[in-house]
């Protein structure tokens, strides 16, 4: 239970920075925040550091809570209110405004694509930004998604987002924001199941397993698990072949269908001046900036990484 004087310094912290910021009020009043106490303590007290000047830290905080389930509807709406906020007075440059998509199976490249596209003038990048999108019945999360990345373009000539969770809501992306791109990364199928099977626990009792349905008695449960399909079969190296063959047979026809938004990378590209130049041309970056030597996440898994370079001036 909360002491009577905590009560009044949340209302107070509240009331402030409706004052002197932007009135959350039209999201939800303080009476029905107090409905809910475990995002009331969260919410106040990071509307606290952003008061004290610590924008960065109260963003990033509420970045990382999204990784968790159940989130709430206003608590969505007061992170986006906060991140307009901290960015409303960067000026984006002239080049034309931008969507990009990097998607791919997974241990395809994906977090050595981030980095280049992260060092890429005026483009806010992230790396399988929370709230992970479901494989199935996802389009609520991708609503809030595309709300966040049309903000960010405000102040930003291009926003980019790398995950391999993209792929099914591509084409309706596609059709509604013309000039969204989506980079496909592929890697050769047998390294990608290997390497996959070896970050994941070789398919021993207690491994992961994303792709098929399971109670969580031999295969453990994870957070992770409803951003991917799932596929009969008993064998985990049977399903993850499975999934890349049915994730490049998918990628393969939204490409032939929409050639100007959706094209294919083999993975050897991201290790050229070429390649990556043949990528960041596809996106129609007018000055683009290779970098070789930034292969990333070798051997590791470090899902849910985002690169919050809030303040950069690139």
């Amino acid at each position: 239970m909360q002491s009577s004087d905590e009560k009044i310094n949340y209302e107070k912290i509240w009331d402030e920075f409706n004052k002197k910021f932007s009135s959350l009020e039209n999201i939800i009043t303080f009476s029905d925040l107090n409905k809910y106490p475990k995002y009331q303590k969260f919410i106040i007290n990071n509307l606290n550091f952003f008061l004290n000047n610590q924008e960065e830290r109260c963003i990033n905080n509420f970045t990382k809570s999204l990784n968790y389930p159940e989130i709430i509807d206003f608590y969505l709406e007061i992170y986006l209110k906060l991140l307009f906020l901290f960015i409303k007075n960067k000026q984006k440059d002239t080049e034309e405004s931008k969507i990009i998509f990097g998607i791919g199976t997974g241990r395809s490249g994906s977090t050595t694509l981030t980095h280049l596209l992260n060092i890429q003038k005026n483009t806010f990048t992230f790396h399988e930004h929370p709230p992970g999108v479901p494989w199935f019945n996802g389009e609520n999360i991708v609503k809030f998604h595309m709300k966040r990345f049309n903000l960010l373009l405000n102040s930003y000539s291009s926003v980019a987002d790398v995950a391999h969770w993209w792929l099914p809501y591509a084409e309706n992306i596609i059709k509604e924001n013309p000039n969204s791109f989506f980079l496909c990364m592929k890697r050769d199928k047998i390294q990608t199941v290997n390497s996959f099977l070896k970050i994941k626990g070789n398919g021993q009792k207690g491994s992961i397993n994303h792709w098929i349905k399971h109670d969580g008695k031999f295969w453990s449960k994870n957070i992770w698990d409803e951003t991917y399909p799932k596929f009969k079969v008993d064998d985990i190296q049977e399903a993850v072949g499975e999934y890349w063959e049915y994730y490049y047979s998918k990628s393969d026809e939204i490409e032939k269908k929409y050639p100007k938004n959706f094209k294919i990378f083999d993975i050897d590209e991201l290790s050229t001046e070429q390649g990556q130049l043949n990528i960041l041309n596809f996106c129609n970056y007018k000055h683009p900036i290779t970098a070789l030597n930034i292969k990333k996440n070798v051997g590791t898994v470090k899902e849910g990484r985002s690169f919050y370079k809030l303040n950069n001036e690139n």
